[in-house]
């Protein structure tokens, strides 16, 4: 049976014009005397732009019907091109249902649909639905015919959430989410309300410049505002986090403000990733991800399994919630004890080169001599935070090239990753190696993961002898 989707539809399709068209002519008409005869022609103009806008998204969404039967979804849509997309759910890696604020209020669920065959940045299928309808279409989506029956659950604890949200910020994120924001609330309350929240932040500087000159109090404080910000929409995403595994499905549901519900087939998991950054290795903890087509690449959203936890029960969770990943215990392949000096190194070399670069900037860059100090502090923190981690990197890295589950650890950027991938998932295999490693004996591998992206980790400085004899076994014949 052929239907129609939520309404709600029709606010996204104006969303983009609602700041540019809509908004502004929707002020001229309410500040005007209701007397057309004496409307502008520029007024006339823009009203008639903003009719064809309003209709052109009402008759889109009037010309979208979906139909589920059979095993499989069909959507249509098109005015003058007509589109059709058929998914079988057996086909289907992940859904997604989520519903912000502004869909609860209206009473409706944004439903996506991925595949391995889709898009890298948008969804197979895409519709807005009642609640309870798209709840019901993310439930078909199928397990493995043969994965073992298996009923589990997990809660996450706030605390662990909120250590979760912390060392997964940034400020960049924050400041990009905050700035439209800002501008939207000026527009549409008026300017002065924009200039109260930038006057706020200049507040908060003001108490920095007693230690900090003002340009360098001014962008602390941005970068800690944006920070905040982040934190505060992780932490609310992912607060009232559940999972819950059924046979071959996960659903992993979470949300404080709005709700947002994601299911899995296990089949369609590539790899589970446990990571650390520098805070949570300290504190024992740890950050439990997936690579599943479609999961964590819409905005906001992180391929979340365990949000956050002791790192021993990270892996028993996981064996308890995904036994199919349950890999060898000891690394076969790990770094020679001569090479902890290339694992520093680079960080090193960024520690020596700051002070005589800031020096070059202070006197090249005179204006800008103020912010320099502080710049390069934020510089020295972070070789000095990436030495830790290639110091932590060098003791723990290794890797365990075994069927049915390969098993490595190492560092990527400013985390540590403990990795689990089914031989099946391994999408390439790569050993590189510089001049130098050359003649020391050494090689990088390069494990290329099956999924959207093709996921790399690189293992580095490994006896490049016994890494090409593992890469041998696994193949079972000499890698071209």
């Amino acid at each position: 049976m052929r239907r129609r989707t939520h309404p709600a539809r029709i606010a996204t399709e104006l969303k983009r014009y609602v700041f540019l068209l809509l908004l502004p002519v929707a002020q001229q008409l309410l500040s005007l005397p209701f007397e057309p005869w004496a409307w502008s022609l520029l007024l006339w103009q823009e009203l008639f732009a903003a009719s064809a806008v309003v209709l052109l998204a009402v008759w889109r969404w009037a010309r979208l019907w979906y139909t589920v039967k059979n095993g499989e979804i069909l959507v249509e849509s098109g005015i003058f091109l007509h589109k059709q997309v058929h998914l079988r759910f057996r086909d289907v890696s992940s859904a997604d249902v989520e519903r912000p604020l502004w869909l609860i209020i209206l009473g409706g669920a944004r439903l996506r649909l991925d595949t391995a065959a889709g898009s890298r940045r948008k969804a197979d299928v895409e519709l807005y639905l009642p609640n309870r309808r798209a709840l019901s279409i993310a439930a078909m989506v199928k397990g493995h015919g043969r994965a073992p029956a298996i009923s589990s659950s997990y809660r996450a604890n706030p605390f662990f959430v909120a250590v979760m949200a912390a060392s997964a910020s940034n400020a960049a994120g924050g400041i990009l989410f905050a700035v439209p924001v800002v501008k939207g609330i000026g527009q549409l309350l008026g300017q002065e309300i924009e200039a109260q929240i930038l006057g706020t932040i200049g507040t908060l500087a003001t108490f920095l410049v007693a230690v900090l000159p003002p340009a360098t109090a001014l962008l602390a404080t941005i970068l800690a505002v944006g920070w905040l910000i982040a934190f505060v929409r992780v932490f609310l995403r992912y607060v009232r986090f559940s999972l819950r595994r059924t046979e071959g499905r996960l659903t992993v549901s979470s949300g404080a403000v709005g709700r947002y519900r994601s299911v899995l087939g296990t089949r369609h998991i590539c790899a589970v990733d446990i990571r650390q950054g520098l805070l949570l290795h300290l504190m024992g903890l740890a950050s439990v991800n997936v690579i599943c087509v479609g999961y964590g690449k819409q905005e906001g959203q992180k391929a979340v399994l365990l949000p956050c936890v002791r790192k021993r029960k990270a892996r028993e969770s996981c064996g308890e919630i995904l036994p199919e990943f349950a890999g060898p215990k000891k690394l076969s392949l790990r770094p020679q004890k001569g090479t902890l000096r290339r694992y520093i190194l680079y960080p090193c070399v960024g520690l020596l080169l700051i002070p005589p670069g800031a020096y070059l900037v202070q006197i090249l860059l005179s204006p800008f001599s103020a912010l320099v100090p502080f710049l390069a502090a934020v510089l020295a923190i972070l070789c000095l935070w990436m030495m830790v981690l290639s110091l932590l990197s060098y003791y723990e890295a290794g890797v365990a090239l075994e069927k049915p589950v390969c098993r490595f650890t190492c560092r990527k950027r400013f985390s540590l990753h403990e990795v689990l991938v089914p031989a099946e998932k391994v999408q390439r295999l790569a050993l590189t190696q510089t001049p130098f490693q050359k003649q020391a004996g050494l090689c990088h591998l390069r494990v290329t993961v099956v999924g959207e992206r093709g996921t790399s980790y690189v293992i580095r400085h490994l006896p490049a002898k016994e890494a090409r004899a593992a890469i041998r076994r696994f193949y079972g014949e000499e890698p071209k």
